[in-house]
């Protein structure tokens, strides 16, 4: 016998691969065998594209042995569409500084997994800058948070406008910024950093009627295949903190013959 259709108000509709789905840990025929003695329910996740073009989000609940009538599947569909909405702003918005709405720390962090994907399979590695600003505490102590939230807001302004399209930024944590540079050698992540610092040195900061001066000293290192994130946030610390021993306001390389 030919099961019934419930159309559900959606006509024809096409199903994209889910994103989030249980499988099953034998093989799909044991599956359904083991499903269909033990009487147990099965859920997915599936967008559904309309024939006006909208999606729309299903969580598809079924039992596959009905305990209402033998012989028959119950198949359940829940809109979850407003759902996946709010649950994809609230991811955004934990991976957001909420200050200078650039990427925070766990933000980048993500985004660095992908990018180590990406190396591997590509065998091409990226640049990570660290960036500090310049005795960002005295802005605090002498002026007020007030001030020292203006210079972030501000700097992490001039920061998104030097990057490129790939290119990742993020409050790293205090007055620390992080860049993350797909493919880029050295030479594009030396200029990156040289652009920031002239933009600082020609950009009016001035809080009020008090002007201020804002430098930045940046430490730059290379992601190759094999490597890790830690050890290459780590280098590029090293190489930030020897910038800020020269005097600050400093563009420099990791070079691992000279920097432990």
């Amino acid at each position: 016998r030919k099961p019934q259709t419930w159309k559900l108000g959606i006509k024809s509709p096409t199903l994209i691969p889910p994103t989030a789905t249980k499988s099953p840990p034998r093989s799909t025929k044991q599956f359904k065998k083991d499903a269909y003695r033990a009487n147990i329910l099965f859920s997915t996740i599936s967008k559904v594209r309309c024939k006006d073009g909208t999606e729309r989000w299903f969580e598809i609940i079924g039992e596959l042995r009905s305990s209402i009538k033998e012989h028959r599947h119950v198949v359940a569909f829940l809109e979850i569409t407003k759902l996946k909405a709010v649950m994809a702003e609230l991811d955004q918005l934990s991976q957001t500084d909420a200050l200078t709405q650039l990427l925070n720390r766990r933000g980048l962090l993500s985004h660095l997994e992908k990018e180590l994907i990406r190396t591997e399979r590509t065998e091409r590695g990226f640049r990570i800058i660290l960036c500090d600003l310049a005795y960002f505490k005295g802005f605090n102590d002498s002026y007020g948070h007030g001030c020292g939230d203006y210079v972030l807001v501000n700097v992490a302004s001039l920061i998104r406008k030097a990057l490129r399209g790939n290119d990742l930024a993020a409050r790293w944590g205090g007055e620390e910024f992080c860049l993350v540079l797909p493919e880029t050698g050295l030479a594009g992540a030396q200029m990156l950093a040289d652009r920031i610092k002239l933009s600082l040195a020609k950009a009016d900061f001035s809080y009020g009627s008090i002007p201020l001066l804002v430098t930045m000293t940046f430490g730059i290192a290379e992601h190759g295949v094999g490597a890790t994130t830690k050890e290459t946030l780590r280098r590029a610390d090293v190489a930030l903190y020897d910038g800020k021993a020269k005097g600050r306001n400093q563009i420099v390389v990791y070079e691992p013959n000279r920097m432990s």
